[in-house]
This record gives structure tokens, C-alpha cells and sequence, in this order.
């Protein structure tokens, strides 16, 4: 009997040293490893979000960001229409603000003072033939080699009689203009070198030339109807030869 009274007080003691029984109000320690485990389980879920959000927005990309509305690529066609239209409109109102009121065929009324019609032009006077025309030969040169592209002579020799009808234009109103390194810009040149007005009707004449051997009067306009001649190469191979009569009565009274 003394002895399992000795075990049993043995036992109660060992227990005691391992349960801390908390005295009062005391707390009991919490343990390291539970405080943690609900931390693990948030970084864990938020990891597993972000997963899943990414897989989602890269899932079919490119298909769900594609505008429907809008061609992946464009024919020399696409851009023949607004060449002519915005260039033949941006023209006949010059006529109007500055030929016309030079020339004193029409002059504005009321006019106090001031006025091209009294020749009183501002240094800004040119700016947006300046602007206007070097926006559209941009686009020209996009259209020439979408017609190059398309391996479609007349659409080229369009492209190079429109080039220089506009350059033609330029060379007159201002002489000495950007061509040889103009409209360049996404080989990184933003400020071209200019060429002399010799230089460029020189160039336009070859231009023309070689226009003129590139029309097809058999053949037609793949690419939709365009508004200047409705799709008549024969009128279009006549408007390149009569520019060239132009360019080359420039080029010679240049020379003098």
C-alpha cells in the first residue's frame, strides 16, 4: 500500500510539472503553431486568387481584344478616296481664302482694314498647306507600297501621279521643300532635309514617266470605284501626262 501511495504521488507530481493549471484569471498561453496556421491559409488563398485571375485575363487575349470594326490591313484602294477628296476640298478652299481674294475676284464685305484681299498676309498664312499636304502624301506613300504589295500597277502609277501633282503644289507655293527624306518618320526622321525646287520637278518628271508606263488602260481598279474618274485608267494616264507638261514648263523656266 505505501508503495502505490508513493507511485500515485509520483504520477500527480509529473503531472503537474507537465499541465500548468493557470492560478485565478490568468491566461493560458497560446500556442506559436496555432497563431500562425490561420496566416499560412490566407497567404495560400490569396496566392490561389491571384493565380486564377491571371490565367483568366491572358485566356483568348488577343480574340476577345480584337476590334471587329477594324481592317488588319488595308488595300491601295482603302486609301485612294480620302487622298482625293480631302486634297480636292483642302484646294478649292484656298482658292476661296487666298487666290481669290489675291487675285480680287471675290473680296469680303464689310472689311474696315487688313486682308489678303489688301495683301496683308501673316507669317502663318501657309501653315496648313504646309500641314494638310504632307499629311496626305503620308498617306500616299502608305498607298503606294500597299500597291506594291498587291503587285498592282495602276494603283502605283496613281499613287506616283498623285505624289507629285501634291509635291508640284508644294514646290510652288513655298520652293525649296522636304522630298528625297520626307514623310519618313518611322525610320526615325523627323526633321528632313530639303530639296532644292530644280531637284524636285526634276524628280516628279521622272516620276511621271515612269507613271505613264505603269498604266494598264485595258485593266481596272480592283479595290472599289474611286471619285475622280470613276475607275478610268485611259483619264487617269492623260491627268499624269498633262502634270508633266506642267512640271516640265517649271522645271525649264526654273533652269533660266
Amino acid at each position: 500500500m505505501q508503495k502505490l501511495s508513493n507511485s500515485h504521488t509520483r504520477n500527480s507530481s509529473q503531472s503537474q510539472s507537465i499541465v500548468q493549471i493557470p492560478k485565478g484569471n490568468q491566461t493560458p498561453p497560446r500556442s506559436h503553431h496555432l497563431s500562425i496556421a490561420p496566416r499560412i491559409s490566407t497567404y495560400l488563398i490569396t496566392l490561389f486568387l491571384i493565380v486564377v485571375t491571371l490565367s483568366g485575363c491572358t485566356k483568348d487575349f488577343e480574340e476577345i481584344n480584337t476590334d471587329p470594326n477594324r481592317i488588319e490591313s488595308i488595300s491601295p484602294g482603302t486609301l485612294l478616296n480620302p487622298i482625293i477628296y480631302n486634297m480636292a476640298t483642302f484646294n478649292t478652299t484656298k482658292s476661296d481664302d487666298i487666290t481669290f481674294n489675291l487675285m480680287q475676284v471675290m473680296l469680303p464685305f464689310p472689311s474696315v482694314s487688313g486682308g489678303v484681299h489688301r495683301y496683308d498676309l501673316s507669317e502663318t498664312a501657309g501653315n496648313s498647306t504646309w500641314n494638310t499636304s504632307y499629311r496626305w502624301l503620308t498617306n500616299i506613300r502608305e498607298m503606294y507600297y500597299a500597291a506594291v504589295a498587291a503587285k498592282d500597277d495602276n494603283y502605283k502609277a496613281i499613287a506616283m501621279t498623285l505624289n507629285a501633282w501634291i509635291y508640284a503644289n508644294l514646290t510652288d507655293a513655298f520652293g525649296d521643300v522636304p522630298k528625297t527624306e520626307a514623310t519618313r518618320g518611322e525610320e526615325g526622321i523627323f526633321q528632313p532635309a530639303f530639296n532644292t525646287q530644280q531637284e524636285i520637278y526634276s524628280q516628279l518628271l521622272l516620276d511621271l514617266d515612269s507613271a505613264n508606263t505603269l498604266y494598264n488602260t485595258s485593266g481596272t481598279l480592283l479595290y472599289g470605284t474611286e471619285i475622280l474618274y470613276n475607275n478610268n485608267i485611259s483619264n487617269w494616264k492623260r491627268f499624269a501626262n498633262s502634270l508633266r507638261c506642267v512640271c516640265c514648263y517649271a522645271y525649264q523656266n526654273e533652269r533660266k
